[in-house]
């Protein structure tokens, strides 16, 4: 911009307030589109991936909200086909949202076991809680949680963790 004003200014006459007004205007315009592209939410696409034939998959959900620590779980289990077998959904309490996803898959576990539903992946959008739970080791604030899944796991004869 600064260039542009000087070649403005270096020309001369008497419409340079007007010409260096226009380029101003035209780069403030500029600014504006590019934030706007730059807050424009990106959407990617979301592939699900079935699980192996004779197999179940639960994909597990949570929402936390910090200021009254409440949430929602949700649990959506699909066979090898992507046919929908059982769906569930509930509000819950929670200090984090590692809490809350710790609740979703300790729900789809009791879930899977109750009805005696057998080969089940859960499958989870939070690794480092995955990775917790396949390790054997916890997480402070999700301890007796992750414990309680671990106990679960255990009672699954074949099952699978993502």
């Amino acid at each position: 911009m600064v260039k542009c004003i000087r070649k403005i200014r270096q020309r001369g006459g008497e419409d340079q307030e007007k010409r260096i007004k226009t380029v101003y205007e035209k780069l403030a315009e500029k600014q504006q589109t590019q934030k706007r592209e730059a807050n424009r939410s990106r959407t990617y696409p979301v592939t699900w991936r079935p699980p192996l034939e004779n197999w179940l998959k639960a994909n597990v959900d949570a929402a936390f909200r910090k200021e009254n620590e409440t949430g929602a779980i949700a649990v959506v289990i699909r066979d090898s086909k992507g046919k929908m077998v059982l769906g569930f959904s509930g509000k819950i309490q929670a200090k984090s949202s590692t809490v809350a996803e710790a609740q979703a898959i300790r729900q789809a576990l009791i879930i899977v076991n109750n009805l005696n539903m057998g080969k089940t992946l859960i499958e989870s959008d939070n690794l480092k809680l995955i990775q917790t739970i396949k390790s054997k080791t916890t997480i402070g604030e999700a301890s007796a949680i992750i414990q309680d899944i671990q106990i679960l796991m255990k009672e699954l004869p074949e099952k699978g963790m993502t």
